[in-house]
């Protein structure tokens, strides 16, 4: 619910921060960003360049290894790809609470 332009999460809830959209214990989340994270990391996957441009409102940094403390807030997520290879990321919301992917390369 907002008040006074703000958004205030259910306390009982399992989503937070500003907008109220952030639930890392949701069931799901690693898998709603797979198809991004194949395309904007690797521009691989299902989704055409188009889609991947209007369907993945976030950017990611590949590295070579995930450091310990990529964010506080973040989940870490496997998947495997199109060759078999195992994808490893984290996604939580970093300064001024926006989306943030990190993919080991």
């Amino acid at each position: 619910r907002c008040e006074c332009g703000k958004c205030i999460c259910d306390p009982d809830g399992p989503y937070s921060g500003e907008r109220c959209d952030n639930c890392p214990t949701c069931p799901g989340n690693c898998a709603a960003k797979q198809a991004c994270v194949q395309c904007l990391a690797f521009q691989t996957g299902r989704l055409s360049s188009e889609q991947c441009a209007e369907q993945c409102p976030f950017n990611v940094t590949v590295v070579e290894t995930l450091p310990d403390d990529v964010m506080s807030s973040a989940e870490e997520c496997r998947f495997h790809d199109d060759d078999g290879c195992i994808v490893t990321f984290t996604d939580g919301r970093g300064q001024e609470d926006a989306l943030e992917v990190t993919v080991k390369r």
